[in-house]
């Protein structure tokens, strides 16, 4: 309990849109979803090291939600981020959020494991959940947030907004004139505004084709294509746009002419074999290393230091 009241309090002094670089490290990791998969986390530790001053980490959203283990995923990431506040970066995903862990499987794991303290976890991860920045630009160039983009993104001003008050992104706080997540049309109020854009940086996936139309197949977000993925990073002066969101086969997919890279973390999503799980390098001058992994039931017998 002492962790996340940590965190919540250092969360709270850090932007909703954070900055990260490479200057000092010469390199940063990204990790997509782990949803609760503990196995692919610490097979990144033992490939790619733990996190330090020297080894900077993105966690980019839903660590937790249906694998078993989110509470010991979620109580390492914030131990690693309380020990390194400048070097360990962990964005919100749609997961994080109360709505969400009911229906997934979060507050059933919370419900089991600590019987007598429930309730108290459940408000205070609710909290620090609410606390996650929405996004990190590293070295000015690179976008990293959990879904995605929309026509009307504008990351000036989501580094204005009061990110706490959206303890769930799906019931969006008074003001909003339209409280329909799949209603993508003319929000009269700042507030209606306002929430739009933020369920987009969460809930949004990318599509082949030109435009920017409702995600009806999530009920939130929106489908955005290549031209709206150039004019945000244009308009912003970024390069590169790295989301997660979806499970890929490899692990990860580079969409809109390279300019889109989604990394998955999780392998075995669906089933033993489903898929791989990847993390990337991000190198000075936005270069890139992309490791591909997949968890085994040999590897679960083994610690960290044997894999």
């Amino acid at each position: 309990m002492e962790i996340l009241l940590e965190t919540r309090k250092k969360l709270m002094t850090i932007g909703t849109i954070s900055t990260a670089s490479t200057d000092l490290s010469g390199q940063l990791t990204i990790c997509g979803d782990l949803h609760g998969k503990l196995d692919d986390l610490l097979i990144i530790f033992y490939k790619n090291g733990l996190p330090a001053s020297n080894n900077p980490y993105i966690f980019n959203g839903d660590f937790v939600d249906r694998g078993p283990h989110s509470v010991e995923i979620s109580m390492l990431l914030f131990s690693s981020f309380l020990l390194y506040p400048n070097a360990v970066f962990i964005n919100r995903g749609n997961h994080e959020d109360y709505v969400m862990n009911l229906r997934y499987g979060f507050v059933k794991e919370i419900m089991a494991k600590y019987k007598k303290h429930a309730t108290q976890l459940l408000r205070l991860y609710q909290e620090v959940f609410s606390w996650l920045p929405l996004g990190t630009i590293v070295d000015k160039r690179v976008l990293c947030c959990h879904g995605g983009i929309s026509s009307d993104t504008n990351l000036n001003f989501l580094k204005k907004v009061d990110r706490h008050k959206y303890i769930s992104i799906l019931r969006p706080p008074p003001g909003c004139v339209d409280d329909n997540i799949l209603n993508r049309g003319e929000m009269d109020s700042e507030a209606g505004k306002e929430w739009k854009q933020v369920v987009d940086l969460l809930w949004s996936d990318p599509k082949m084709q030109n435009g920017c139309e409702p995600n009806t197949f999530r009920g939130g977000g929106c489908f955005y294509g290549p031209d709206v993925s150039s004019s945000v990073l244009e308009r912003h002066k970024l390069d590169l746009l790295i989301r997660s969101h979806e499970c890929k086969s490899d692990g990860y997919e580079w969409t809109h002419d390279r300019r889109v890279l989604t990394i998955f973390s999780a392998s075995n999503y669906y089933e033993k074999g489903s898929n791989k799980g990847a993390y990337v390098k991000l190198l000075p001058g936005v270069k890139l290393q992309i490791v591909q992994f997949m968890a085994s039931k040999t590897q679960r017998r083994l610690t960290i230091r044997e894999r």
